[in-house]
């Protein structure tokens, strides 16, 4: 995914919805010492802390500019901004359904999936406002669903 970003060393990258904070990583390793900037952002407080964590372990120290924000992605605004933005969008995750057993299949409902969908079009957006012109976003998500993939990106 992130080899898809085409990040070069100079570029500013926000990584959307950054935990656990591998892409983030690996993100880091392709910008260059004081001229590439990194944002890695994630709403959720517990994955937030999961993520700097992970980011304090494996990052570089003293190498790259490195900003994490604990922000709502869905409400970011910061039109014009980001080189390159990576939205790794959280998903309703039905492709662990397969592997679970019928109890958990009984309690799954298409709705879940359909509002993960709208979520993930704002997110979408959202990228796409802040992403600079002439800048790459990069949309992916684990998800199995035609509607979380193809369907939001269409829309």
């Amino acid at each position: 995914i992130v080899e898809n970003l085409q990040v070069q060393g100079h570029h500013r990258v926000l990584d959307l919805c950054a935990a656990p904070g591998g892409k983030s990583i690996a993100i880091s390793q392709l910008l260059a010492p004081a001229s590439g900037d990194l944002t890695s952002n994630e709403a959720n407080k517990e994955r937030c802390q999961r993520l700097k964590r992970n980011l304090s372990d494996f990052l570089p120290k003293n190498t790259i500019n490195h900003t994490t924000t604990q922000r709502d992605a869905t409400l970011w605004h910061i039109p014009n901004t980001f080189d390159r933005v990576l939205l790794d969008a959280p998903c309703s995750g039905e492709r662990h359904l397969l592997q679970q057993p019928a109890s958990v299949m009984a309690t799954w409902a298409p709705a879940y999936t359909e509002g993960m969908a709208a979520t993930q079009l704002t997110l979408l957006l959202r990228a796409l406002e802040t992403v600079k012109v002439g800048g790459r976003v990069v949309y992916s998500t684990c998800s199995i669903s035609e509607s979380e993939n193809d369907n939001v990106v269409a829309n």
